[in-house]
């Protein structure tokens, strides 16, 4: 049988819409995997861009953080050379602060404290350490920053601020020439003054151990404490359970002694009769 012409015509027609929408399909197959591709190496621009971005933003604050230290240690100088000028003496007062020497001051009202509390020239010289350092500092730290020759397998501390020594010296001369000593004795009290503040460290540091070895000893007295006090309420119960044996056992006792005296008092009646 010849097919029909119409029929023929249709089934040409179907085939080539289902190759041309095969071909479509390829089409958007090959454009959906450039476009991502495209996508791909974008984000990777962008990545890099990114990173490219956060190296020049951590390097401006660096930058900017640098600059500012430098302003800062730049005004700092400005404002001290404005308010302390370089001929100030030791000892000068400026405001409410007493220059103790090397640009360094101290309140006036500490100062004064440390004056007036001080009965010799090295309990000066240990206030006005103390005053400057502060006492954690002191506690940590050494004179020289040298190992202990006097404590064996000691580790070496580091040392004080040179300045503030310095400082320190000078003011405990203005001191001395104030309490009118002479030239040799001055000298001769300068010299010491590493081994008063070696002194008043080690005092610290004693204190500490000493107020570290007093609080274990009241926590061990407190741990022994609690530990009497349970076994003493054991010691209570047990005695307890022993006081009403003993009372059973008295009763016992008792009860068999008046037994004795019953067959006692048989035996004499026997006799009498």
């Amino acid at each position: 049988m010849s097919e029909n012409p119409k029929e023929k015509e249709s089934n040409n027609t179907k085939e080539n819409d289902k190759s041309v929408a095969g071909c479509e399909k390829d089409e958007n197959k090959d454009g959906g995997l450039d476009k991502m591709n495209k996508l791909k190496k974008k984000i990777s621009a962008l990545e890099e861009q990114n990173k490219l971005l956060q190296y020049l933003n951590i390097s401006l604050q660096k930058d900017v953080i640098e600059l500012h230290k430098d302003l800062k240690k730049k005004l700092i100088s400005e404002l001290t050379i404005e308010r302390y000028p370089e001929n100030l003496m030791v000892g000068q007062i400026i405001g409410d602060e007493v220059h103790l020497g090397q640009n360094i001051f101290l309140k006036k009202e500490i100062y004064n404290s440390c004056l007036v509390s001080a009965k010799s020239g090295a309990q000066f010289v240990k206030n006005i350490a103390v005053s400057i350092f502060g006492i954690e500092i002191l506690k940590n730290s050494s004179v020289t920053g040298k190992m202990s020759n006097r404590i064996k397998k000691s580790e070496a501390r580091p040392p004080l601020d040179p300045n503030k020594l310095k400082a320190i010296k000078e003011i405990y001369e203005h001191y001395l020439t104030k309490k009118g000593e002479n030239a040799v004795s001055i000298e001769r009290n300068l010299s010491k003054i590493g081994l008063y503040i070696s002194s008043k460290i080690s005092d610290l540091n004693r204190v500490t151990r000493v107020k570290a070895a007093t609080e274990k000893e009241n926590r061990d007295f407190e741990r022994k404490k609690d530990s009497n006090s349970v076994g003493a309420e054991i010691t209570k119960g047990k005695n307890s359970e022993h006081e009403e044996s003993f009372d059973e056992d008295k009763n016992n006792i008792f009860d068999a002694y008046d037994g004795c005296l019953d067959s006692e008092d048989d035996i004499y009646e026997e006799n009498d009769l």
